[in-house]
């Protein structure tokens, strides 16, 4: 099958921005996945990477990936740390769910297998987030961290950032014991007030994001659910051996 590979609309009037969103599929490479630690072929994952980066004419010695811990810890990417994680799980960014950078063409890498992978960017002073949006590191308020962070490094202005939300679990499909629901603040909990309990995690996403100062209007979410959509790798469908989709992110001139 061709290449398939997903980008946010809400960022298509910036020509200085490089993003993608990868599926389960890359040019015939089926099942693409790009977690060296889990998943199948997990062996060839940094070779996807590689030829991911070539495909977006990106430097792979740059390629600087978070661990991934489900908590709300945002690192600054710069000459000190680029790179790390590029070569596998051993030497990523240790205990942080996203990353920040106003370093150009230095790509940032998330993965998922059901939760909400968010880009930020400010058009004004060219920087970006990448964040690992899991329910645990919502809770530990990681988009709150991330835009915080970004305004302490680089001195970007909520008013200014636009976010996109990405293919998660979705509402349709996200079902949610009590347990969960009492480990999130308030301002969260309404997002799993149904029965059967579903929480909702894009909006829950958005309203992080609005409180972080962002408007509304400036934030996309792509409504697409990994448990229903077998585009996507999902832990929920798929079970614990499930490979991981990305969303890799980097700066033009």
């Amino acid at each position: 099958m061709a290449c398939t590979q997903l980008t946010f609309p809400i960022f298509e009037r910036f020509d200085r921005l490089i993003h993608a969103i990868t599926t389960t599929r890359f040019d015939g490479d089926d099942p693409f996945n790009l977690a060296d630690h889990v998943g199948p072929a997990a062996d060839r994952a940094i070779e996807r990477r590689r030829l991911l980066c070539r495909r977006l004419g990106l430097d792979f010695s740059k390629l600087t990936v978070a661990e991934q811990v489900h908590r709300g810890r945002v690192a600054c990417v710069d000459a000190a740390n680029v790179g790390r994680g590029a070569e596998g799980r051993s030497d990523t960014i240790a205990g942080c769910d996203g990353l920040v950078t106003a370093e150009v063409y230095t790509p940032l890498l998330t993965l998922s297998a059901d939760c909400p992978l968010v880009l930020i960017y400010d058009p004004r002073r060219h920087a970006i987030a990448n964040v690992h949006a899991s329910w645990r590191a919502l809770a530990d308020r990681i988009l709150t961290n991330a835009v915080g962070l970004m305004s302490e490094r680089f001195g970007c202005q909520s008013a200014d950032l636009v976010a996109a939300v990405g293919p998660s679990a979705g509402p349709c499909c996200y079902q949610v014991g009590d347990d969960l629901v009492q480990q999130l603040p308030d301002d969260l909990r309404p997002f799993a007030s149904s029965e059967p309990r579903r929480f909702d995690l894009w909006n829950a996403c958005r309203r992080q994001l609005t409180g972080a100062g962002l408007s509304d209007a400036n934030i996309q979410t792509i409504d697409l659910c990994t448990i229903c959509d077998d585009r996507f790798f999902s832990y929920r469908r798929q079970g614990s051996d499930t490979g991981r989709f990305a969303l890799l992110a980097a700066l033009g001139r």
